[in-house]
């Protein structure tokens, strides 16, 4: 049987707009997984900086920010770590200028790419930065790592002030189908 021409004009129109009205696949969420709380207190730095953190959620590492009460901008790095020290850098992204501001502002740094993670590994958020900043630090209140510091180019100090850099981390959690 032949379709008339209403039907195949009628069927043209249709199939468009069934495809405009569909609904779009589900993206995939990403989550806030590690942070420390935001704070009016600061340190002055310049140089290379550092704050390690444990993943809670595995999956990509999408983006950090970092509150910061003034930054002259710089590149951020994830490294892996081995025995404490940061190694391999896994992601990269820049970290925004930004103006003075009293109780700081977060600084969003999307990653590229995006930087695999496994819950419970420690990782290193490393901050480099090209003249003097003012980073948002809060007291010890992230039990999951610590404050580091790159020191006269040739070792990492672990501060032990009890202080831990104002940041987050983003995860896309990965999800494993399960079977019963």
């Amino acid at each position: 049987m032949k379709a008339s021409m209403p039907s195949i004009v009628l069927r043209s129109l249709l199939l468009p707009l069934l495809y405009l009205l569909a609904p779009a696949p589900a993206a995939r969420a990403e989550v806030l997984d590690q942070s420390t709380a935001a704070t009016g207190v600061n340190r002055t730095v310049s140089g290379t900086i550092g704050q390690t953190f444990t993943a809670g959620w595995s999956g990509s590492l999408t983006h950090v920010t970092l509150n910061f009460i003034q930054s002259a901008g710089g590149t951020v790095e994830i490294r892996d770590l081995a025995a404490g020290v940061p190694t391999t850098v896994l992601a990269t992204g820049t970290l925004p200028s930004s103006p003075y501001a009293m109780y700081g502002t977060w600084l969003n740094v999307p990653l590229t790419p995006l930087s695999p993670c496994v819950a419970g590994h420690v990782y290193a958020i490393v901050v480099n930065l090209p003249s003097t900043s003012y980073v948002g630090v809060v007291q010890n209140t992230y039990p999951g790592g610590e404050e580091i510091e790159w020191v006269g180019g040739s070792s990492w100090w672990h501060y032990t002030d009890g202080f831990d850099l104002s940041f987050e981390t983003y995860v896309e959690p990965t999800y494993f189908a399960t079977t019963t």
